[in-house]
C-alpha cells in the first residue's frame, strides 16, 4: 500500500465524488475520505510531494473555491463561477451554495462581488456568518474613521471599537 501509483489514488478517490451543477456555483463532495484498510484520513496534497489528489473543475476565467473544514472524513469543496455577482448561501434547496447543518438558515448569508472585492453579507441568520481568520486583519478603514467589528474566539465575542 505505500507504494501506490499517485494515478491510480486520484482514479479511485475520484470514484467516490459526487457532483451538484448548480448555474452558479459546483459542489463537489467525497465521502468517508480514508484509508479502508487503517482508517486514516486522506489530506488533499501527498506529504512528500505537492500532487494534489482531489480533482474538480474550475471555471476558465474567475472562480472562488470554498471548502467545508469541520466535514473530516468527508470533504466538500464549492467552486464559485465569477462571471454572477451574487450569491445565495443557505441549507434550502434554493440557494447557489447548500450546506446540511440545521444551525444553518435556509438563506443565511451571501456572497457579493463588488468593485473587484468578494464580500460576505449576513442575512440576519439566528447564528451569525463567521470568517475564520488566516492573516492579520486591517482594523483601520482608508478613511481612518471609527472602525468596530465583533470577533468570535471559540464562543467568546468580543466587540472591538478602534477611535483614531
Amino acid at each position: 500500500m505505500g507504494q501506490i501509483h499517485v494515478s491510480c489514488l486520484k482514479e479511485w478517490l475520484n470514484s467516490k465524488r459526487l457532483v451538484y451543477e448548480g448555474t452558479r456555483v459546483t459542489s463537489y463532495f467525497w465521502k468517508a475520505l480514508e484509508c479502508e484498510l487503517c482508517k486514516a484520513p486522506f489530506e488533499d496534497k501527498m506529504r512528500s510531494s505537492m500532487f494534489a489528489i482531489m480533482q474538480f473543475d474550475k471555471p476558465e476565467k474567475n472562480y472562488m473555491i470554498l471548502e467545508s473544514i469541520k466535514s473530516a472524513p468527508a470533504k466538500v469543496v464549492h467552486v464559485f463561477d465569477l462571471r454572477y455577482d451574487s450569491f445565495k448561501v443557505g441549507r434550502s434547496v434554493e440557494t447557489d451554495m447548500k450546506i446540511a447543518d440545521i444551525s444553518v438558515s435556509r438563506t443565511h448569508s451571501y456572497f457579493k462581488v463588488k468593485d473587484n472585492k468578494i464580500l460576505v453579507e449576513d442575512n440576519g441568520s439566528k447564528f451569525g456568518t463567521l470568517v475564520k481568520i488566516q492573516r492579520p486583519v486591517d482594523l483601520l478603514n482608508a478613511k481612518g474613521d471609527i472602525t468596530s467589528t465583533i470577533f468570535q474566539v471559540g464562543r467568546t465575542l468580543i466587540y472591538l471599537q478602534l477611535r483614531t
